[in-house]
């Protein structure tokens, strides 16, 4: 099982399946912005606001 697999499952595990869905996104976004883990963490659990989360997903549908 990858990487990417495992945190999926782990979220999903959390019930945070459509965070799960969209993790390779968020990946993309972290890793093309150059934001730090912490960023990251604060970005895929949507406590930096719900927002930006939506922008995230939006941007990619």
């Amino acid at each position: 099982m990858s990487q990417l697999q495992q945190l999926q499952e782990t979220l999903k595990s959390l019930r945070l399946v459509e965070t799960a869905k969209h993790l390779p996104i968020l990946i993309r976004e972290a890793e093309q912005n150059d934001h730090s883990f912490t960023q990251f963490l604060i970005d895929v659990t949507g406590t930096g606001g719900q927002e930006s989360r939506t922008h995230i997903f939006l941007q990619y549908c």
